[in-house]
């Protein structure tokens, strides 16, 4: 009986934690935009590992965040 519940709890953990991951970058998180840094005005959005869609990767880069192809979701 110990057994099953301990099987079912660490079933559940591991379940929620792959339920939460995601493919975002580790890295430099902390938003810090540089002055007189040049963005473009195109729209190809990028999902910084703040959990934040930037219009573009270069907005994204002036921010200083890591970041993948696509809008957060």
């Amino acid at each position: 009986m110990k057994k099953n519940i301990l099987l079912i709890a660490t079933t559940i953990f591991a379940a929620v934690v792959l339920m939460n991951s995601c493919n975002k970058p580790l890295g430099k998180c902390d938003e810090f935009f540089e002055k007189g840094c040049v963005t473009t005005e195109d729209y190809t959005p990028v999902c910084g590992c703040n959990d934040k869609t930037y219009a573009n990767k270069s907005l994204a880069e002036c921010a200083g965040v890591e970041y993948v192809n696509g809008s957060c979701i």
